[in-house]
């Protein structure tokens, strides 16, 4: 974290990708058991689609960037903060499979304030009620305590 001690990043965005396999989770959802059931109603509420989202920052030059997402690694779930240099980093590093493309779930915007890595880095998240899309929306979004 030495290389970026110094850095404070002010202005925030989400970016997203399709999941591995996205057409077929969309598909399990709208199927005619699923209907009957109002799957798709409560899936979109709890789940959002089938997209990876994850959380960046960038500092005043565009040179340094923080991205940080809501993984899960064999069964168990944490998030993953790291600094980058140059843009493209912080977008491969939320990329689910190589081909995979991104968008903007959220457009830059100014920070609330401007903050180091390390204020980045002690963001909570929720083991209950977060996913990658929760999660990333939070910091953009969130209580003052934690929005970016």
């Amino acid at each position: 974290d030495f290389e970026v001690e110094g850095v404070l990043f002010v202005e925030k965005a989400v970016l997203a990708c399709p999941l591995p396999g996205k057409a077929w989770i969309e598909l399990g959802r709208w199927n005619p058991i699923s209907l009957l059931f109002l799957v798709p109603a409560w899936s979109y509420h709890v789940s959002g689609p089938a997209d990876h989202w994850w959380f960046v920052a960038r500092s005043a030059n565009h040179m340094y960037y923080y991205a940080a997402q809501f993984c899960s690694d064999n069964g168990k779930n944490h998030i993953s903060g790291h600094a980058f240099l140059g843009m493209w980093a912080a977008v491969s590093t939320g990329l689910q499979y190589p081909e995979a493309s991104w968008w903007y779930a959220r457009e830059w915007a100014p920070c609330s304030e401007a903050r180091s890595k390390a204020d980045l880095d002690r963001y909570p998240y929720s083991w209950v009620d977060n996913n990658c899309q929760h999660f990333a929306v939070h910091l953009y979004e969130g209580d003052r305590s934690c929005i970016s």
